[in-house]
């Protein structure tokens, strides 16, 4: 389940504690990030799915399509009509989002049923400039065409699958039984707090989706089953953070003082896709829940510009945000957060599971005494790199649990010097400089990317669908990286 540390420092000894595949023996091909550089090898697993493939020419069912021919029930209906419908969100469409319009109204505004559907339908007919006639054609009576627009009823099920294929959304959102996917509400202008953010988070929703579709067709990675694990609820923050960190190791059968190595595999083996881009400056990363029945999927992304000790604790934050299932649409960590609840929990938690106190005092009692400063860079240099916490944690629980270790001169010195400083007058900068060698490159999840070529392969889902996992959407650099990688593309019909 994990692997145990090994040599002075254990975490940052491991290279694969931030992106499993750094060590991964497959077939590499480089990522393209934003810039339009080459960041660091992406690898394309060593699965069966990954060996070069021959494959029949058989036109597949295409995932990405409208014809109403291909669905088979509502079910269906709703799984591929959202993945398109997620597709769509980028700024590929070319479209303005609904968003961004004055049209992006709350559509809990309306009270019966009937009115909420009215409104959902209106909205998705303006957005989409769909024609009276056409939609009269769709619904294929003039009675129809009036109830429905009118909100006098609610859909048949028919109805309700005709025009989510349409429109695609899904059936149970026309019918208002559930609640709006992340895709779906994000068209329908009801997120707040991520204008900065609103590209990536169109981006999570494509993951969503396709990490739903793939698992829909039975390419599931292997997971580690959490249902019964339960996160602390105790009224006071610190201590629901600490013991929902105390139950999770002891879940997981880690130590008191054992590091947490491959954080980023471990999220990932909990069903949590984990991808690393670029985010607004102010931005830490971003949690992005989706609940379809009664299951919720997330997606985490963390900003790849934060040095790699800071990435991780938001990493581990973000694991108590889905551990908890706080509230909210889309969770957005930010530098400067709001004082609330779910956030104290959250850095109580991160801070507790990388660095449990025993480690601390552990990491305390082989120091000796602190005099000098560099003294305290040594110890909170060895803390950084054997647990992979940030510098401020750290500074934190020394605080929390030996508050009278340093002179308050020391302790100021190391909670002000940049971090490169410390790792410097500590004699670590080889090992620093290397952790954050990849910093500000893009990478995707290793668990996703894994899932979404098993159904490639199987000719299950389009190019488009890989592209978006690994490549950040451009087809060609799929193709690329996929003949690399030891595939037959000229002979592959889907994409």
């Amino acid at each position: 389940m994990h692997a145990g540390g090994e040599g002075k420092h254990a975490v940052a000894g491991a290279v694969g504690a931030r992106h499993p595949w750094l060590t991964y023996s497959g077939a590499y091909a480089p990522l393209p990030d934003s810039t339009g550089q080459d960041g660091c090898p992406l690898p394309l697993p060593t699965c069966s799915s990954l060996q070069s493939h021959s494959t029949s020419t058989t036109e597949p069912l295409s995932v990405v399509g409208t014809s109403l021919s291909c669905i088979k029930s509502a079910d269906q209906c709703s799984c591929l009509c959202e993945y398109k419908d997620s597709a769509t969100l980028g700024s590929r469409c070319g479209r303005p989002r609904l968003k961004d319009t004055a049209e992006g109204v709350m559509m809990a505004a309306t009270s019966t049923r009937e009115e909420r559907f009215k409104h959902t339908l209106n909205t998705l007919v303006t957005r989409e400039g769909v024609t009276p006639e056409t939609l009269l054609d769709l619904l294929g009576s003039k009675e129809s065409y009036t109830a429905l627009t009118s909100g006098s009823r609610l859909p048949s099920a028919y109805e309700a699958t005709l025009l989510s294929a349409f429109f695609r959304v899904a059936p149970g959102l026309l019918l208002q039984g559930d609640e709006p996917s992340m895709g779906v509400s994000l068209r329908l202008g009801t997120v707040e707090g991520i204008h900065d953010v609103s590209d990536v988070v169109s981006h999570a929703t494509q993951l969503l989706a396709t990490d739903r579709l793939t698992r829909d067709w039975g390419c599931a990675q292997p997971i580690i089953d959490v249902a019964s694990f339960a996160p602390s609820k105790v009224w006071h923050d610190r201590y629901a953070g600490e013991r929902t960190a105390a139950r999770l190791r002891a879940y997981l059968d880690f130590s008191e003082t054992e590091p947490v190595e491959d954080l980023t595999g471990l999220v990932e083996s909990l069903g949590v896709p984990v991808e690393y881009r670029k985010l607004p400056d102010q931005v830490h990363g971003i949690s992005i829940p989706e609940k379809w029945g009664d299951q919720v999927s997330w997606v985490v992304v963390i900003n790849s510009n934060d040095v790699w000790s800071r990435q991780r604790f938001t990493l581990a934050h973000e694991l108590c945000h889905v551990l908890q299932n706080d509230p909210g649409q889309v969770i957005v960590d930010r530098a400067k957060m709001q004082d609330l609840r779910p956030e104290r929990i959250a850095n109580s938690f991160a801070r507790h599971f990388l660095l449990p106190e025993e480690a601390l005092l552990g990491k305390l009692e082989q120091c000796g005494a602190i005099s000098t400063k560099a003294q305290a860079a040594a110890l909170i240099a060895d803390i950084v790199l054997t647990y992979g916490v940030s510098r401020d944690a750290a500074m934190i629980a020394l605080s929390e649990a030996a508050e009278d270790v340093f002179e308050t001169s020391l302790m100021r010195f190391c909670q002000t010097a940049k971090v490169g400083d410390l790792m410097r007058l500590s004699g670590n900068s080889t090992v620093w400089d290397e952790l954050n060698s990849t910093r500000g490159q893009n990478f995707p999840s290793e668990r996703l990317s894994q899932q979404v070529l098993d159904a490639y392969a199987e000719q299950l889902v389009s190019l488009q669908a890989v592209a978006d996992v690994i490549a950040d959407g451009s087809v060609e650099d799929a193709r690329l990286q996929l003949s690399e990688a030891g595939w037959d593309m000229k002979q592959r019909v889907i994409g």
